[in-house]
């Protein structure tokens, strides 16, 4: 299976579960970044924990 990832703002692909994998400015992570469930067609959000643009991967 590809590891494909997003950024925030891309558009969901699938519906699904996906999880941030890192900080688009390199920041560092918060440990409570969790898994959220997306819809399709829906834009990625901001890392929930810190509200900062991410790269997500689904889950």
């Amino acid at each position: 299976m590809e590891n494909t990832t997003y950024r925030t703002g891309d558009s969901v692909p699938e519906d699904g579960t996906y999880k941030v994998v890192s900080r688009i400015d390199g920041g560092e992570l918060n440990k409570d970044d969790t898994e959220i469930m997306i819809e399709k067609g829906q834009p990625f959000p901001n890392s929930p924990s810190t509200d900062k643009e991410a790269n997500w991967t689904k889950a």
